[in-house]
């Protein structure tokens, strides 16, 4: 981010149990021992595996499994970072008295 940055504000609305998921390129650019990538399509492929209704840890578990089972345990050279925004609906975690 520099001074001159620009950012154009999007609109987002996610239904009950849709997420966004947001990650850094070591999630993309994790190797396995010969050299491969992870990339966007095992990313997405990885995403399946989560349950019907995911829940944040959910996703990120999934998407940590599939990275892991990837790359075999080998040193992770970027940092990896993700971020899951998961939408309750308007009554879920209400307790009443």
């Amino acid at each position: 981010m520099t001074p001159d940055t620009r950012l154009t504000p999007y609109r987002l609305h996610l239904h009950p149990h849709e997420s966004l998921l947001l990650y850094t390129d070591g999630i993309t650019e994790a190797c396995d021992a010969n050299g491969s990538q992870f990339g966007e399509q095992r990313l997405a492929h990885a995403l399946t595996s989560a349950p019907r209704r995911p829940t944040a840890q959910d996703v990120i578990g999934a998407l940590t499994q599939a990275v892991n089972a990837f790359t075999a345990g080998q040193g992770i050279d970027d940092d990896q970072a993700v971020l899951v925004l998961t939408a309750t609906s308007p009554h879920e975690g209400l307790s009443r008295p």
